[in-house]
């Protein structure tokens, strides 16, 4: 096995993918509550799990491209103090 495909390395890439997924569901579940609308929690939990499985699985399979992308959505954090 070359290392991309090691066994070790996908579990780790999923392992990442699964905390960043959820770190997403949660800045998700954040704003749900800030804003004020408790019906709308329920939604955004089974969402965020579907976001979590599917970044997961698509840091498994595309690994470092995939994980890259992923977190560039949260660069917006750098200009709040």
């Amino acid at each position: 096995m070359s290392n991309k495909t090691d066994l070790t390395v996908l579990i780790l890439r999923f392992i990442l993918g699964a905390i960043l997924g959820a770190l997403f569901t949660v800045l998700m579940l954040l704003t749900v509550i800030w804003l004020g609308d408790p019906k709308v929690i329920n939604l955004v939990l089974i969402l965020g799990a579907a976001v979590t499985i599917i970044v997961a699985i698509s840091a498994t399979i595309w690994g470092d491209k995939c994980l890259v992308g992923v977190m560039k959505i949260f660069r917006f954090f750098k200009y709040f103090p």
